[in-house]
């Protein structure tokens, strides 16, 4: 045992400036390590790989995940625009850059900017990852809606009422007594016809969204209509009656209804008002949460899209940014478990995959699994994928770097004939079966270059 260890602190002193030498790594070397493709370290300097440019930081598996795309001295880092652009943005909120990384976007942060104290944008959007108006009471707190009167919710933005419009000069005037989003104009006859353009100068007709005497295409365009023959003197052919508004299309029966729930008639527009407009999503597409906000259904949760008929038919069974999509699996620890992704070119982020630039056979670990190792100190991250390790200065490595471990001795001495487990040799007559140990092997002298 003791002529071991000796050897073992000989071995170590002679082979100390081979270890040395051999960390001069080289651009070639850093080029075709994983820390290249993963962090876009692909230059070399001194006895680590640094990134060198703006193009090997973008070439990154970290820029496309994690946003660290631009060049700071010898490190890639996160801006404003990089991060909003990264997978985990777009999955988990680190959408904001401090002290280049991004950070998660928070209801806290949205609360604590001016545009939540002006305008109203005070709630975080789970779909977008940035600040809206989530509620009528953002609006209602907000300077826009004391100065500008804009307190009504209406797609996560706080726009004008109606009774804004109509309470309006430009309704008495001129008969903009309608509210379209963050205008008032003049849409049916009615609206004319209470004004003062109609009784002081005959304009009682709507056209083209103005009042005028006489409309060229003729028929009637009524503010409370209860067929279609109400609304043919519409401009913008608006000929179908939906709801008691004339429109161009009955909501129930556009893309949006079917896609995003927006089945009600809201004035002008198409919404998901209740919960009830996202039955049939719900169950086609997972969208089974209203989003009063926005005025559509969303997918909040992947139980959800689990359930729908969109995870059965095309694996869309993962919820991101609002609508259920193909992730392959709900969780991974290693782009390993993303193989059987139909994309071929997914990658394991934040548990879940996603694309990325790995191919789904490939050994690669998780971007925790990298950050640890580089954490701790472990070089031997950076020469793990092929690339060979520049010639030493100190001497070649003997094919048989450490003798095998001899079993430590708890028994008999070899002179006092024991077995192995009590110290027996082969000279004691023992087979190795039986309980001798092999010679113990002479190491090689290591040899020199020089």
């Amino acid at each position: 045992m003791k002529r071991t260890l000796l050897w073992l602190n000989l071995t170590a002193l002679l082979f100390l400036p081979f270890f040395s030498a051999s960390c001069q790594v080289t651009d070639t070397y850093c080029q075709a390590s994983e820390a290249c493709g993963r962090e876009g370290k692909c230059k070399a300097s001194g006895d680590t790989c640094v990134a060198g440019s703006d193009d090997d930081c973008k070439k990154s598996r970290f820029c496309l995940n994690l946003g660290l795309c631009t060049l700071e001295g010898t490190a890639c880092v996160a801006n404003a625009s990089t991060c909003r652009d990264s997978i985990q943005c777009q999955q988990s909120g680190f959408c904001l850059a401090r002290n280049g990384e991004c950070v998660q976007i928070t209801e806290a942060y949205c609360s604590s900017q001016d545009a939540c104290r002006v305008s109203g944008l005070c709630s975080l959007s789970t779909k977008t990852y940035t600040c809206v108006a989530g509620s009528t009471a953002d609006c209602l707190q907000s300077e826009t809606c004391k100065k500008e009167r804009k307190c009504l919710l209406e797609k996560e933005r706080c726009v004008i009422t109606d009774s804004v419009c109509k309470e309006s000069d430009l309704c008495q005037k001129q008969g903009a007594c309608t509210r379209q989003g963050d205008k008032c104009i003049v849409a049916t006859d009615d609206d004319c016809k209470g004004s003062d353009t109609c009784g002081v100068e005959g304009k009682c007709l709507v056209e083209n969204g103005v009042c005028v005497k006489t409309r060229t295409s003729g028929g009637s365009c009524k503010s409370n209509c209860t067929s279609d023959a109400d609304c043919n003197g519409c401009s913008g052919q608006a000929i179908i009656c939906d709801s008691s508004v004339c429109a161009t299309v009955k909501c129930a029966e556009t893309q949006d209804c079917k896609n995003l729930g927006k089945c009600t008639r809201s004035g002008q527009l198409c919404l998901a008002t209740t919960s009830a407009d996202c039955n049939d999503v719900c169950k086609s597409k997972g969208l089974c949460t209203l989003n009063q906000g926005a005025g559509e259904c969303v997918a909040s949760k992947d139980d959800d899209c689990k359930s729908s008929e969109g995870c059965a038919t095309s694996r869309a069974c993962s919820a991101v940014q609002g609508q259920c999509v193909q992730l392959c699996k709900t969780t991974c620890t290693s782009s390993r478990d993303c193989r059987d992704c139909s994309d071929n070119k997914t990658t394991c982020t934040a548990g879940k995959c996603v694309l990325g630039t790995s191919e789904p056979n490939q050994e690669t670990t998780t971007d925790e699994e990298i950050v640890a190792e580089f954490d701790a100190g472990d070089f031997s991250a950076e020469f793990s994928d092929g690339g060979e390790i520049p010639e030493s200065d100190g001497g070649e490595v003997p094919e048989e770097s450490f003798p095998e471990e001899v079993p430590e001795g708890d028994g008999g001495t070899p002179e006092e004939g024991g077995t192995p487990e009590e110290g027996g040799t082969p000279e004691d007559g023992g087979t190795p079966e039986e309980g001798g140990t092999p010679e113990e092997p002479t190491p090689e002298e290591p040899t020199s270059d020089e």
